[in-house]
């Protein structure tokens, strides 16, 4: 009792609470709807801040490592702070992207759902790699960075694999970004080869733009050109890049500053534009295409069926 007892006893009242930390744990990460918001709201903040500032990784860290004590944990999981974010970071959004897919006619279906926002920290580090490729390349970045995107997702399939399947962005028959309202058509050059252009015609050709891909840089790095409309002169990238055996990155980086009108009276016009833009549609609409691309591609891979023959033997 005097030696052993109270270290005990505060074991056991820690033990209880970690029963209700993965007790909460299971029951959210079980449920399709509620690990999609929780899902939502980490990846928000993981674009919004720096590591220091996501509670909510924090508090799935210490989950999974056991860093803390469970009372500590589990007071943070249902702080005011933490509901506060997964209201307004996760829900919110949630309903708003959903909404946005079914306007879209986004299907997942028997898709697989995987998160392709990017961290602060890495899209910061990328943003000062692809100024370098842009500046070699002999194009110019935009200044102010209006609007800025970057997305990444893992594929289990090689380099040439992915860029085949970047080839058919623009062609009839691809099996990715495929959105209802938004028409996607390749009307010069060839696929992967610079000079191609790709136009974009949106709600019946009211909004229409066109990519004119510039440089292609060892496989690595597919640098477009927005011509014209709102985003000219703006860049689009997509970038490759080896992982772990037979898993490489697919990465797209969206930038541009909108345009703002050559005569003074067009200008309120393209400012109200840029005010009512709904950015957020791009996520949306990304997310869903890489999924696509990522699915198409680990289907048709050589790769992926000599892995997956390896893994089920003779």
């Amino acid at each position: 009792r005097r030696g052993y007892w109270p270290v005990v006893n505060r074991i056991q009242q820690d033990n209880f609470y970690g029963g209700l930390v993965f007790g909460l744990h299971n029951i959210i990460f079980r449920s399709p709807l509620l690990s999609r918001v929780v899902y939502q709201a980490i990846i928000t903040e993981r674009k919004k801040h720096v590591k220091a500032r996501r509670p909510l990784e924090n508090i799935l860290w210490k989950i999974a490592s056991g860093d803390d004590l469970y009372r500590n944990i589990f007071l943070a999981m249902v702080s005011p702070p933490t509901i506060g974010s997964i209201i307004s970071r996760g829900f919110l959004i949630t309903v708003r992207n959903y909404l946005a897919e079914c306007f879209f006619g986004l299907r997942w279906r028997s898709l697989g759902r995987f998160t392709t926002g990017v961290s602060k920290e890495r899209l910061d580090a990328k943003r000062a790699e692809y100024g370098g490729v842009i500046r070699a390349a002999g194009l110019m970045r935009p200044a102010r960075l209006e609007f800025e995107r970057m997305y990444s997702i893992k594929i289990k399939a090689g380099r040439t694999a992915i860029a085949e399947a970047i080839g058919e962005f623009g062609e009839s028959d691809r099996s990715y970004f495929t959105p209802n309202l938004i028409e996607v058509h390749r009307i010069d050059g060839h696929p992967n080869e610079p000079g191609c252009v790709i136009e974009y015609r949106a709600f019946g050709g009211w909004l229409r733009f066109s990519l004119v891909l510039e440089t292609i840089v060892r496989q690595h790095y597919f640098l477009y050109r927005v011509r014209d409309s709102f985003a000219r002169n703006g860049i689009l990238i997509f970038e490759i890049e080896d992982d772990l055996e037979r898993v490489s990155i697919l990465s797209i980086y969206v930038a541009f500053d909108f345009y703002r009108g050559s005569v003074w009276t067009t200008r309120p016009l393209w400012t109200a534009f840029k005010c009512l833009f709904p950015a957020f549609v791009h996520d949306v609409l990304w997310n869903h295409s890489l999924c696509q691309l990522k699915d198409g591609v680990e289907s048709n891979s050589p790769e992926t069926r000599n892995l997956e023959i390896t893994r089920q033997g003779p």
